[in-house]
């Protein structure tokens, strides 16, 4: 999953702890692990049902089992990622006469973000210029 809490691969450290991603509950972490939460609240010793970013919870299950899950499910998110990034991300050389607006026009995108996914502060461009267009 993403570091914003999104499609970061998960990671079980090697004291047997897993460090809490952002928007992570207890249900999706036991999910993560297929244990239950009451599994995880009696090994941590909790008692509360919240979870915080970057507390380490103890998973008890050290077997081959979850330990392939993981890298399953990393490399399964790693591909996700990349494939997402691939298709929501083009490029449009400039043509002569185009414009930012025009350009944004046609790919769906706003000028200032057009601008700020290129490095641009103002609005020239010369033909033959390579853009960036991140699609939604």
């Amino acid at each position: 999953m993403a570091s914003s809490g999104t499609n970061e691969p998960t990671e079980l450290l090697k004291d047997g702890k897993y460090k809490v991603k952002v928007g992570e509950t207890f249900a999706s972490v036991a999910e993560k692990f297929e244990v239950t939460v009451q599994d995880i609240k009696s090994w941590n010793n909790l008692r509360g049902n919240k979870i915080v970013p970057g507390q380490n919870l103890l998973i008890k299950k050290e077997d081959n089992f979850v330990n392939a899950k993981l890298a399953h499910n990393a490399e399964k998110s790693v591909k996700k990622s990349q494939q997402r990034a691939a298709s929501r991300t083009a490029y449009y050389v400039v043509k002569k006469g185009d414009t930012l607006s025009q350009i944004a026009d046609k790919n769906g995108v706003s000028v200032s973000r057009l601008k700020s996914d290129n490095d641009l502060n103002g609005s020239r461009i010369k033909p033959g210029m390579k853009l960036k267009v991140s699609k939604k």
